[in-house]
């Protein structure tokens, strides 16, 4: 959670959040994913991201290697099989367009 606070002092609502707790609701306005380099039955980090992302290119190579990695009838939330400095990466991306 300290690598995200500095996202936090920036003047900008903030576009992706991580999950403290697993039983937190998922807020209006945002979908919960899970990233990380793992096997299949294993944790990863999970964020809440801004549903206005879920549309932009960067974030949508992500999704389709999602997709590509354990199909679209995967149950539950939705896994990225990317380390959580590669989603940054590209969130800072978008956050600069």
């Amino acid at each position: 959670m300290e690598a995200c606070m500095g996202m936090r002092s920036r003047p900008k609502p903030a576009i992706y959040e991580p999950l403290v707790s697993p039983r937190v609701r998922t807020p209006k306005g945002y979908v919960p994913l899970i990233f990380g380099r793992w096997g299949d039955d294993e944790g990863g980090t999970v964020f809440m991201v801004r549903t206005r992302l879920i549309n932009h290119p960067l974030v949508v190579g992500l999704l389709e290697m999602a997709a590509g990695k354990f199909g679209y009838e995967h149950q539950g939330m939705i896994r990225v099989p990317c380390d959580v400095e590669q989603f940054r990466r590209a969130v800072d991306l978008v956050v600069e367009d």
